[in-house]
């Protein structure tokens, strides 16, 4: 295959693909530039490392490590630095990784194909495979999370893996890239961590299949298995140092102690997806079905004593086997922890690009066996293309056109922007002074808000992620610990802005749990807190109301122009009040109605 017609399909393709998929995204969620409130928590430490301020959630606050990926964090702190609109330089970012990652994923088949003339077919199929999914789409772009970073991190875990077993000679680059790689994934997410394994494994199995012994073999594994080594070791130590702890607090604040509620919990999260995704179930059988075929060769190889290199029918058998162990090791990874609560398995979308080339392989494996040329009949191949990838973006699970309502993820963005409002609306109603407000979403509200916000959740505060407790109960949302609430104290507790022309109706519904979402929360999360006789002898339900006069959020709200432009405010609020109401400290109400704010306050009692 010419070489424009690779850079076309695994360069020029997946821009082309990513940008589209992008902007129907940005349309069909409407929320342009704000991302999901967990994308929020990444800018608020990339707002704070960008002022010189370390890693610290709160402006001027002890370092905390909220954040799932170090690099991810970095390379927003950099952007913040540079940009003056960092939400869509942010945006545009995760276009091109998403792009580059769907890209080598490509270009991995293609070389797998050995760059036959029919091999650009199945680099199409791989795009498209990617970019047909709605859910890959989203939480690769416009989330503003480290989904694409990740991908690209499997991607390139993918690429270096499978050219090293099939290669039929050594390389200093790929020994290189072997390092750096290694080196690399523990800064990228936790999982990476353990992930990295697969380097000098795969490092160990091509060197044995071009014929080397066992120490040369063992040698050529060396560089990535040190590598990998020495990132651990400096990143634990540093974080030891920095934070005090080995691991991000999202990991304690998130994952129970209890590892069989977490296996129970993770197999219904892997079930639930494949059961969601028919294709991705038939995939993960040809994974399975990779291992259970090539497992007992690939040990054969590692611990026989041959010298002489292996056939194109070995290494075919080798690249099965390596991206089968990848695809399952990426499955198997969200088990081992619990899973997720958020819609559209998140975890799962970043391996997605890699679903489809176990099936993939094992069928050019068994080319290989029958000794059929790949790539001989390139009119069939491209013709299969034509036919397949229109099938793959009508058959996903969720399609584009209803995505926005069946996702469940409309509300993520939602409450980023509702964050942004209520971090705005504080520092509004409280001039000079800046109240500690403690939060169960903690993301937008620590973008806009100039106080200091405590996450109630413990993702952003260590001694409520580290407080015993088994964390069984609301996924991701089952940290918090009363005795810990008391000892910090906020000044505000959970608050909401609103627009209503019954600003006491409002805050009645608000207390006494009228919507569903709010008793779960008071309920659930909170674990009763709201019902506890110390926290109503501190705190009492109240709500500071501004009028057009005098206005809690500025009109309009977004802080970009695109969401100007996109999504205005009224002039006039048309009768409605601003509200911004929740549990304020009884001392607080009395000097807020000191300083002649309009404060609503209801006693217990009369919110019953």
């Amino acid at each position: 295959m010419g070489r424009i017609h690779t850079i076309a399909i695994s360069v020029a393709l997946p821009l082309a693909a990513a940008t589209v998929a992008t902007f129907v995204a940005l349309r069909a969620f409407d929320h342009p530039y704000v991302g999901m409130d967990d994308a929020n928590i990444f800018m608020a430490y990339a707002e704070s490392l960008a002022s010189g301020q370390g890693f610290a959630y709160n402006a001027g606050g002890e370092p905390q490590e909220g954040f799932t990926s170090l690099l991810y964090t970095l390379l927003m702190a950099a952007i913040w630095a540079l940009a003056s609109e960092p939400e869509g330089a942010l945006l545009l970012l995760n276009v091109l990784l998403a792009a580059a990652a769907v890209g080598l994923a490509a270009r991995t088949v293609m070389r797998v194909a050995s760059d036959g003339p029919g091999a650009g077919a199945l680099g199409v199929v791989v795009v498209v495979w990617a970019f047909a999914s709605p859910a890959f789409a989203t939480w690769t772009s416009v989330a503003l999370m480290d989904g694409a970073l990740w991908c690209l991190a499997w991607c390139a875990l993918a690429a270096l893996c499978t050219v090293e077993v099939s290669a039929v000679a050594g390389s200093s680059a790929r020994l290189a890239a072997g390092v750096l790689l290694a080196a690399a994934l523990p800064a990228v997410r936790p999982e990476g961590m353990a992930v990295a394994a697969a380097l000098p494994a795969s490092f160990l199995l091509g060197a044995r299949l071009r014929g080397a012994n066992g120490s040369r073999a063992l040698g050529a594994a060396l560089p990535s298995a040190l590598a990998w080594a020495a990132a651990l070791a400096g990143l634990t130590a540093w974080r030891l140092l920095v934070f005090g702890q080995p691991l991000p607090n999202t990991y304690y604040a998130k994952v129970s102690p209890d590892r069989v509620h977490n296996l129970v919990e993770g197999v219904a999260y892997l079930y639930d997806f494949l059961a969601a995704h028919p294709l991705a179930g038939l995939a993960a059988g040809a994974a399975l079905a990779g291992v259970v075929l090539n497992l007992a060769f690939a040990l054969g190889v590692v611990n026989g004593s041959g010298s002489a290199a292996a056939g194109a029918g070995e290494r075919a058998r080798a690249v099965s086997l390596t991206l089968s162990v990848l695809v399952l090791g990426g499955l198997a990874v969200p088990v081992l922890t619990g899973g997720d609560h958020f819609g559209q398995f998140r975890f799962y979308q970043p391996l997605w690009p890699l679903m489809i080339l176990p099936p993939i392989a094992l069928g050019l494996e068994f080319a290989e066996r029958r000794g059929s040329e790949v790539g001989a009949r390139p009119r069939l191949a491209w013709a299969a293309a034509c036919v397949l990838a229109p099938a793959l973006v009508v058959s996903a699970p969720v399609p584009w056109t209803r995505f926005q309502k069946s996702s469940r993820l409309d509300k993520e963005f939602a409450i980023a922007e509702a964050g942004r409002r209520e971090g705005e609306a504080l520092n509004r109603a409280h001039p000079g002074w800046r109240p500690s407000v403690g939060v169960i979403t903690a993301g937008g509200i620590a973008v806009a808000y100039e106080g200091e916000v405590v996450d109630l959740m413990g993702l952003n505060l260590a001694a409520m992620a580290r407080a015993a407790g088994d964390r069984r109960g609301p996924k991701n949302h089952a940290a918090f610990q009363p005795e810990v609430f008391f000892e910090l104290r906020p000044d505000v507790v959970w608050p909401r802005y609103v627009r209503s022309d019954d600003p006491a109706a409002a805050l009645l519904d608000f207390v006494s749990g009228v919507r569903p979402v709010d008793r779960y929360m008071q309920d659930k999360v909170l674990r009763g807190l709201l019902a506890d006789p110390r926290f109503r002898e501190t705190w009492v339900p109240a709500a500071i109301l501004g009028r057009p006069a005098a206005p809690l959020v500025p009109d309009p709200f977004f802080f970009v122009p695109e969401g100007r432009r996109h999504r205005p405010q009224p002039d006039d609020l048309g009768g409605r009040v601003e509200v911004l109401m929740g549990y304020f400290q009884r001392d607080q109400v009395a000097r807020l109605q000191s300083e002649g704010a309009d404060v609503l306050a209801l006693s217990w009692r009369e919110s019953r």
